[in-house]
């Protein structure tokens, strides 16, 4: 299942991702509901490059989207995948990454594991904080020591 590869290989890279749209209501289900023909993402903006790269690796070719400060949008054996891009302001809340709503907090519902078709999955978005990346300069946040947000689950 392409979700579990590109899980393993996102977290291979320390790169946190969470299911949004039609597969995270499979997963918050426990079921696959009906075919899917894309898998939609949310990701944290400090990680796109990096993404970008695990996705090429991976078999996945970039193409045409939005702008890449917004979200990412990939192909791999006829199915689309799309990376939404989340970012946090000084107080921690998650916001929108970039375009003309970058830093406007997205919903505080938190994320939360779900399974479907065997596989487990966080669907997102993802909570508030519970630590992790700190403010930045310009209202946004940068990652934790060492150049990558903490992994593991979700920020809280």
């Amino acid at each position: 299942m392409l979700i579990a590869h590109d899980l393993e290989a996102a977290r291979g890279d320390g790169i946190e991702l969470w299911l949004r749209g039609g597969w995270a209501m499979d997963f918050f289900l426990g079921e696959v509901t009906r075919d899917h023909g894309d898998i939609d993402w949310f990701a944290w903006a400090w990680d796109a490059p990096r993404l970008a790269t695990v996705l090429a690796r991976a078999g996945h070719r970039p193409v045409p989207g939005p702008p890449a400060d917004i979200r990412l949008d990939f192909a791999k054996d006829g199915l689309d995948s799309s990376f939404t891009l989340l970012d946090r302001d000084a107080q921690g809340r998650i916001t929108v990454a970039g375009g003309p709503w970058a830093g406007t907090p997205w919903p505080t519902a938190a994320g939360r594991p779900g399974r479907a078709a065997a596989r487990a999955a966080r669907t997102g978005p993802p909570g508030p904080p519970r630590g992790g990346p700190g403010p930045r300069r310009g209202g946004g946040t940068s990652p934790a020591p060492g150049g990558r947000p903490p992994c593991g689950g979700p920020p809280r």
